[in-house]
């Protein structure tokens, strides 16, 4: 895995925002779930492979490739960043360990507990992933990036996908006395919905005018 590709990909991850899509912002916060208590923080950053793709939708440095082989390693996990953080006096950061968010966190798919993937269990392109993705992510962080840490998944199990942000589902983290809840699909990802009564834009996933009650269908653009 070539790591300046890998290295591209982390900064259109973290400036993806910057460079400027409404639903990249829109897609940050239906994927970040975040707990900011005083003098504690805990964020969980579940990046489906769609957050991947968009980052790198309108990168000139990647040819379309190598974007292609960088979705096809990336589509085989389910990847979660996390972070537990003490905030003391003066803004000092004490990190929890990556073993101690292990032994306090669980992934919860449909009602099923699914594991974590042993070192072992990820294939070299991951691991490549895992070398710099973590590194360069926490650089461009400063000092909250530090604590934060990557975590992998399966991204199916047999022939079933664990997580579809296209499809109906829902899913959970819980860490430490913390549950994070998804409920699916993304609307970031949907055409967005419209009303044909009010010509009222709903986010795609939703079915209905939540003030009306009126039955939406998706917006079509005008070719013209």
């Amino acid at each position: 895995m070539n790591r300046n590709l890998l290295a591209t990909l982390v900064l259109g991850l973290a400036f993806s925002t910057r460079a400027g899509a409404a639903d990249m912002q829109r897609l940050l916060q239906e994927t970040q779930r975040m707990s900011n208590e005083p003098h504690l923080m805990m964020i969980v950053w579940w990046v489906p492979t769609a957050f991947w793709r968009e980052s790198m939708e309108n990168d000139t440095n990647l040819a379309p490739e190598g974007k292609a082989k960088m979705l096809a390693v990336l589509d085989q996990y389910t990847v979660f960043f996390v972070a537990r953080e003490s905030i003391g006096l003066g803004g000092s950061i004490d990190a929890t360990s990556r073993e101690d968010l292990l032994s306090n966190s669980s992934l919860e798919i449909d009602g099923q507990v699914v594991a974590p993937l042993a070192p072992a269990d990820i294939k070299p392109g991951g691991q490549a992933i895992l070398a710099v993705i973590k590194p360069t992510l926490s650089n461009m962080l400063g000092a909250f990036g530090q604590g934060l840490q990557m975590i992998l998944y399966p991204s199916a199990h047999g022939d079933q996908r664990l997580l579809d942000p296209l499809k109906s589902g829902s899913f959970s983290f819980k860490l430490y006395d913390k549950n994070f809840k998804w409920r699916l699909p993304l609307g970031s990802l949907l055409p967005p919905m419209i009303d044909p009564r009010t010509s009222e834009e709903f986010p795609g996933d939703y079915n209905f005018n939540p003030y009306s009650g009126d039955k939406l269908r998706v917006k079509v653009n005008d070719p013209g």
